[in-house]
């Protein structure tokens, strides 16, 4: 038997939410590497939100995304993956269940098991290689404790607040009850060649990946790169007025070790793209900045940003970058 004269792919551990890196990350990065999406499950908004309250399941919403992007199916099985039933509406512009939704709900339902939902849809998705975890199999909840003491309960209030001023800025966040990692994550942590952060809601996406117990453990033990994709833009009730050197200090500060890399958009976003991205996401507030001089080591100051001014990052700018960044 002849043996392969192709190279066995470097792991990469993709920190973030589901619509960040499945949409802005993963795509470029499938050919050169074996894929670890990992998301935190703390998402109970909208189609989540109510799955979660109606049937007890886990919050399927953001795996859902991320078992799109590393899925190998043909693209009917992708595209019914995504697709939206029902006019159920939770929030203003948010209108039924995806089928994704429903299948990870429903096997668990069913079943009484999430990684038999999980397997399940490694099979229907045609998973081969690449996969989505979770951050733990937990039930749990995400609060965040604000400058003035006050205790906000969920990741949707977090993101979009209704219920507290946004203006106050957050203090820390944790989980209720404490979590554990999800076991087969520390493996590939372990054997990761590259571990990223972000793009993503940095508060309630990012961050939350690294609050199981285990996991920032496994990061800085671990001899990957650890790469941050710096956010371009600052959110509302979530990174008001935050530098670039407030991001990093907040997430080291999570992993309890040093990044490696920080990945950021130069030249920063202008004003007049802002005020076109504000149209569609109301909570962006302005361009993310350094505020004093950064170490051109560690900081890679470089425009990742989508040709013609359109809202998020592309994906093979990213790509190149890290693959010079690990050789």
């Amino acid at each position: 038997m002849k043996k392969s004269n192709q190279k066995k792919k470097p792991t990469i551990v993709c920190f973030g939410g589901g619509r960040g890196i499945s949409k802005y990350l993963i795509s470029g990065l499938k050919k050169n590497f074996r894929v670890v999406a990992t998301t935190s499950m703390v998402d109970c908004g909208w189609s989540t939100g109510q799955l979660r309250h109606d049937l007890g399941v886990l919050p399927p919403g953001d795996l859902v995304k991320q078992l799109a992007a590393v899925s190998d199916a043909p693209d009917w099985k992708t595209k019914l993956w995504r697709k939206r039933f029902g006019r159920e509406q939770f929030k203003p512009g948010h209108l039924g269940h995806t089928f994704g939704n429903l299948f990870l709900a429903g096997v668990e339902n069913i079943t009484g098991s999430f990684l038999k939902a999980l397997q399940e849809a490694e099979i229907f998705l045609e998973i081969k290689n690449h996969r989505a975890y979770p951050a733990t199999v937990d039930n749990i909840h995400l609060f965040a404790e604000l400058e003035n003491g006050q205790i906000i309960e969920g990741e949707d209030e977090i993101d979009e607040p209704e219920k507290h001023d946004p203006n106050l800025k957050i203090k820390k966040v944790f989980l209720k009850p404490n979590a554990k990692v999800f076991k087969p994550l520390l493996k590939e942590i372990a054997a990761a060649k590259v571990i990223t952060f972000g793009p993503g809601d940095f508060y309630s996406s990012l961050i939350p990946c690294l609050l199981p117990k285990g996991i920032a453990l496994a990061v800085c033990r671990s001899k990957a790169k650890k790469i941050f994709i710096a956010n371009t833009v600052t959110e509302n009730g979530e990174t008001n007025g935050f530098t670039i050197e407030e991001y990093v200090s907040e997430l080291e500060k999570y992993m309890n070790c040093p990044l490696d890399f920080v990945i950021m958009q130069d030249p920063p976003v202008s004003e007049q793209i802002i005020a076109e991205w504000k149209k569609e996401n109301p909570s962006i507030l302005e361009p993310v900045i350094g505020k004093g001089e950064l170490d051109a080591k560690k900081f890679i100051k470089t425009d990742i940003s989508i040709v013609g001014g359109k809202i998020g990052y592309e994906p093979q700018k990213i790509k190149k970058i890290i693959l010079k960044l690990i050789k």
